[in-house]
């Protein structure tokens, strides 16, 4: 799996409604995307960044600007099931019409709360049969179970959220895990690749963030 920005190729991109990006190459995924679902919520972005294109609006309803509504109304897919947020909301729209790769923008920032609840609702996206990701302007988290090889940069940032306590392994990173498990979620986090690749086993599953920043 390459985690560069260049490398990912997603059939659909969400746009939530946490911090809007500022990093250029995040932006053009927004822009260039054509199959683009922005959360109601994030919809106050088309009213200052022009360049993009949704093609669905999606949430409850109860954030979508007036101005918006009246300018795209008919892309509108309104869902009230109160027991799920709008970005699983979008997810789940995007699994209705075969875009099984996704790229998750927007779900980080602001209220620390809806962070944390983004971050773990990737394993659920996961377990719905979608390839999934979560980019920032400060990195990317992927869920991921089995075998699985990352390509990074030397001296890259990563860190490492295993869901379960079940024990798992690591090969290329600088502080390796050879089939131990953790009780705590921080326990595996701030760790660092050596060389271009690393890989971790796990046949439980784990949350793998890859820091955009390289250590001096």
């Amino acid at each position: 799996m390459d985690t560069s920005l260049s490398a990912l190729s997603p059939s659909a991109i969400i746009l939530a409604q946490g911090e809007y990006p500022e990093s250029p190459a995040v932006r053009q995924f927004l822009y260039d995307s054509p199959n683009l679902i922005i959360c109601d919520g994030a919809s106050k972005h088309l009213l200052t960044d022009t360049a993009l294109d949704p093609k669905l609006i999606v949430g409850d309803g109860d954030s979508i600007p007036t101005e918006i509504m009246r300018k795209y109304g008919e892309l509108f897919v309104q869902i009230a099931d109160q027991e799920t947020n709008d970005l699983t909301k979008a997810v789940i729209c995007c699994k209705e019409r075969g875009w099984s790769e996704v790229m998750i923008v927007g779900a980080t920032g602001l209220r620390e709360d809806h962070t944390i609840a983004n971050i773990f609702l990737l394993e659920e996206y996961r377990r719905m049969g979608m390839t999934i990701c979560m980019v920032s302007d400060y990195g990317s988290f992927f869920p991921i179970v089995g075998n699985i090889t990352f390509r990074v940069r030397p001296k890259q940032q990563i860190s490492l959220f295993p869901i379960t306590e079940e024990p798992f392994s690591t090969k290329g990173l600088l502080y390796e895990i050879e089939e131990q498990g953790f009780s705590a979620l921080w326990q595996a986090s701030l760790n660092e690749s050596v060389g271009e690749e690393f890989v971790i086993r796990s046949s439980h599953p784990v949350i793998v963030y890859v820091a955009n920043e390289v250590k001096d």
